[in-house]
């Protein structure tokens, strides 16, 4: 009997990584030896950042959970409160003063929609919902370094007093 195509794929995804690291730990290769290092070390290197944001997630959806009274800068940063505040302006909630509160705004922001018969949410919106976050806030630095009055809510006249209809150019 064979085994569904899902498990097919986690099988040879296995198989292919076992081969690297027999072939690596017995250093018997040809001019592809260090292709394969370089490969194994970056494999190791992506296992180590997702681990790290898995555990990252894990606490949030945890201390969401177990102490949502408590302040939001115990797992965000003034930025990720900023950006969390101007989506809960954005939707008409209220600023997110706890932990709680702005779990769901992160929440919100992966697609979590709040309806009465809806339980808490899961990890895979968690989980969207911070990609989504930090997206936010790198677009929020990267304007601050490129246009740095625009990130402060100032208008592009403001920041650019050259930029005034009432100048003319020449």
């Amino acid at each position: 009997m064979e085994a569904p195509a899902p498990i097919r794929k986690t099988l040879l995804e296995t198989e292919n990584l076992s081969w690297l690291t027999r072939l690596l730990a017995t250093g018997r290769c040809s001019g592809r030896c260090q292709v394969a290092r370089q490969a194994y070390e970056r494999l190791e290197r992506a296992i180590t950042i997702k681990a790290l944001i898995a555990w990252r997630l894990f606490a949030m959806v945890m201390m969401g959970c177990e102490t949502p009274e408590l302040p939001p800068d115990v797992l965000f940063s003034d930025l990720e409160i900023h950006i969390m505040e101007h989506v809960a302006q954005d939707r008409k909630r209220p600023r997110p003063d706890s932990l709680g509160s702005a779990m769901m705004i992160m929440a919100m922001l992966g697609g979590y929609v709040n309806r009465k018969q809806d339980g808490p949410p899961g990890y895979r919106i968690i989980r969207t919902g911070y990609a989504a976050l930090d997206n936010y806030c790198q677009a929020h630095e990267l304007t601050e370094r490129l246009h740095p009055g625009i990130a402060r809510g100032l208008t592009p006249e403001q920041s650019y007093p050259s930029l005034r209809p009432d100048r003319t150019c020449g």
